[in-house]
């Protein structure tokens, strides 16, 4: 993701990056720059290390921090980002057409036909 473009402010010290998606928080710090961008690389687990099957909402934060300014201007979108396939092995014999995996965190139901349904 870009994070600064090829001019910056002068003021403008440091670039916070936090996303959260289930239940981790990864945070990352850089220095400003010009045409800063940030790779992020998702394990696809949850906090407790269990694997997630489907699409999880990831909240993406991107803080500027500016000298002589104590709060960080902050600007947050979500993100959409696809967890492990269900292996065919997982589903004891049944059709994939017709086994759905369901996400209550985030509300979204993923049919076995490729198609998504959100709830929130």
């Amino acid at each position: 993701m870009k994070l600064t473009d090829d001019k910056i402010p002068s003021t403008l010290t440091h670039v916070h990056v936090r996303v959260e998606i289930e239940g981790c928080l990864y945070v990352k710090t850089y220095e400003a720059d010009p045409n800063l961008f940030h790779t992020f690389a998702w394990n696809k687990r949850n906090i407790y290390k269990q694997k997630v099957y489907g699409i999880a909402a990831a909240k993406v934060s991107i803080g500027y921090q500016h000298e002589s300014c104590h709060d960080l201007v902050w600007t947050t979108q979500t993100a959409e980002i696809k967890g492990f396939d269900v292996d065919i092995s997982d589903i004891g014999g049944w059709g994939l057409d017709i086994h759905h995996h369901y996400n209550f965190h985030e509300g979204i139901l993923q049919k076995g036909d490729g198609s998504t349904l959100h709830f929130k």
